[in-house]
């Protein structure tokens, strides 16, 4: 199967399938970016750090553990190659979930330099603002926990 047509099948497992397509969702998104298909490297990435479980699973990406070491790798080497969203998606990893302003800030500012609203937006509120966003989201869920709900 060509990557092409093994990203597709990926994109439409997200798209219209479960948690339990998950498994497929990796092998089609790999093969397509082993391959060499940026898209896929950073939909892979999004599968490896979680937030496609999470948001298959109507959870916050927080409520997820990643293999955020696999999830860096796979946006770094879109990134290289010009990848604007995985450049963003990059940077909040850095910035959200790992806590390392330092180390988001450049891959923020390569995707606003390549015309990323939100990275732009980012980085005008520096490291406060990401700060800010994991306080709310674990606000959320504690206010979701203490009314007896789930985000599931």
């Amino acid at each position: 199967m060509d990557a092409e047509t093994s990203f597709g099948l990926g994109r439409e497992l997200e798209n219209w399938g479960g948690v339990e397509d998950l498994p497929a969702m990796r092998t089609h998104y790999r093969d397509a970016a082993e391959a060499g298909l940026v898209e896929a490297m950073g939909r892979l990435g999004l599968l490896c750090e979680g937030r496609t479980q999470a948001k298959l699973e109507n959870r916050l990406p927080a409520e997820v553990q990643g293999d955020f070491v696999e999830a860096a790798r796979w946006y770094r080497t879109a990134a290289d190659r010009g990848d604007l969203y995985a450049a963003f998606w990059l940077g909040r990893l850095y910035a959200e979930r790992l806590g390392d302003w330092a180390q988001a800030e450049p891959w923020y500012r390569q995707a606003a330099d390549a015309g990323h609203d939100t990275a732009r937006k980012r980085l005008a509120a520096g490291a406060n603002g990401a700060a800010g966003r994991v306080a709310e989201d674990a606000y959320l869920m504690h206010m979701d926990k203490l009314r007896g709900g789930g985000r599931s």
